[in-house]
């Protein structure tokens, strides 16, 4: 889930919240356009500590907000991010001395939450004071499946400026779709996932352009579906042919052969 940085929680928000509990869906929220004059980042957190509970916990904050937003330090590696101006690949620094007593603090509140959701990791951070990398994001892959945490992390997507991060940590960390609870079909039953099955997609967008026209955005919950394949409408009992099948980067696509359960 997106906050905006100056509005914080908004009525879509919670319209959106109450979708995700309704399906209990895994959660996480991105704190996004930072450089905004009016971005209030601790607000937008506390905010969402009220609407949507204690679950939600902080992994990353920016080093400095507005005009001057540039850097944004992560307490699950303890590092900081500065990017340079056009946004893109940032250095990896250490945490600045003013911030490390701030930083320190949040890692230590992280590292307890998942420590407590996982009594292999409550007894090793009993022992050691502490837990690797490699435990925390375990922690995180079981806890954010269970719903215990709902991570949050920062960025300004129009200058590209930590969603290489957040693109990253939902491939090592977060759950894939076979991990979590079913879809539900419209008469509300599960509807398991199987990547061995027959080619099934759930269609959730449709979008027109000038010169390409429509484009279809889709989820595979079942086999593998290909370009030029033909599937049925399970609504009308259509057929429909699929034409060219894209992988989408902001305004960029990408031409792919097929696309697999999930």
């Amino acid at each position: 889930m997106t906050l905006n940085a100056e509005n914080g929680v908004e009525v879509a928000t919670d319209s959106l919240w109450k979708y995700v509990k309704k399906y209990d869906i895994p959660t996480m929220f991105v704190v996004n356009k930072l450089d905004n004059e009016r971005s209030d980042f601790w607000k937008a957190v506390e905010e969402s500590k009220e609407h949507f509970g204690r679950e939600v916990t902080v992994v990353q904050y920016p080093f400095s907000e507005g005009a001057d937003f540039h850097a944004i330090i992560d307490v699950l590696r303890m590092t900081m991010y500065e990017f340079p101006e056009g946004g893109g690949k940032p250095d990896k620094l250490p945490i600045p001395d003013s911030e490390k007593e701030r930083a320190a603090q949040l890692h230590q509140e992280l590292v307890e939450v998942i420590a407590e959701n996982d009594e292999t990791l409550m007894d090793i951070y009993f022992e050691h004071g502490e837990l690797d990398e490699e435990q925390m994001q375990n922690g995180l892959h079981l806890s954010i499946i269970n719903g215990n945490i709902r991570p949050l992390f920062c960025a300004c997507a129009s200058r590209n400026m930590g969603t290489g991060r957040i693109m990253g940590f939902i491939d090592d960390v977060a759950p894939n779709p076979l991990e979590v609870n079913p879809p539900k079909t419209v008469e509300g039953e599960d509807f398991a996932l199987d990547a061995d099955g027959k080619p099934v997609m759930f269609l959730f967008k449709t979008h027109s352009e000038s010169h390409v026209g429509d484009l279809i955005y889709f989820k595979v919950y079942g086999g593998d579906v290909k370009a030029g394949m033909d599937l049925q409408n399970s609504r009308n009992s259509n057929t429909v042919r699929l034409g060219n099948l894209y992988l989408t980067e902001g305004h960029k696509r990408i031409e792919i052969p097929e696309i697999k359960t999930g």
